[in-house]
């Protein structure tokens, strides 16, 4: 697992997957040895933060970013030079692009040893969403279309759910303001519009449900 740990100074944040109404998010462009290839950015649950009429998902203070890398079975004994190119966007009252060249070294051999920065690693771990294949969520409709805008019901299996934090999608937008319907035991009913660019209607809606554990973290 390789990392990029990104620092905001107070007030300043970065964003997730989804920038949301503005921002965008952080990406990393690997520069990796034959046979080492990277997975895909493992985006902890961000904050949602509306100003001036517009919500977006962001972290503030620090974030780690993680990756799983992969290694081919062929993968001869000895040093890797892993290198990214780091590119982000860091706002307050106003906003600053960000980049930087980062690379580490990567040993390949018989024995598995943690870093010095496992500790950080595993802190950030448990902030990222959990899966929990027993828990049932759907979406359906919940009226007519009324132009490019048209109503969706979030329904999961949670007495407690908060929110929905959708993923992006280029031919649509589920819309970050959410009503909360009335519930019954063991289940939580989430309202949010959903507005299309281009093409159907989407048949599938993928995102992160936000709900409070009980030590008062925010999971997803």
């Amino acid at each position: 697992m390789a990392g990029v740990l990104l620092q905001m100074p107070p007030g300043w944040h970065t964003y997730w997957r989804n920038s949301g109404d503005s921002g965008s998010p952080t990406s990393i462009k690997w520069e990796l040895p034959n046979g080492i290839t990277a997975g895909d950015i493992q985006w902890p649950v961000p904050e949602k933060l509306t100003v001036a009429g517009l919500t977006t998902y962001v972290y503030s203070g620090q974030v780690l970013l993680q990756v799983p890398l992969h290694l081919a079975d062929n993968l001869a004994a000895g040093a890797r030079e892993l290198k990214a190119k780091v590119s982000w966007l860091e706002c307050d009252e106003l906003c600053i692009p960000g980049q930087a060249d980062v690379r580490a070294s990567l040993t390949v051999g018989t024995q598995s040893r943690p870093s010095s920065d496992a500790p950080q690693f595993d802190a950030w771990r448990k902030k990222l969403p959990q899966f929990d294949a027993s828990l049932s969520a759907m979406a359906f409709w919940d009226g007519a279309p009324d132009g490019d805008t048209r109503p969706l019901v979030l329904q999961v299996a949670l007495d407690r759910a908060e929110d929905f934090f959708p993923y992006p999608n280029q031919s649509f937008e589920v819309q970050a303001p959410t009503k909360k319907l009335s519930t019954v035991t063991g289940q939580t009913r989430l309202r949010k519009l959903v507005k299309k660019y281009e093409g159907d209607w989407p048949k599938r809606i993928h995102g992160i449900f936000i709900a409070p554990t009980e030590t008062g973290q925010r999971s997803a």
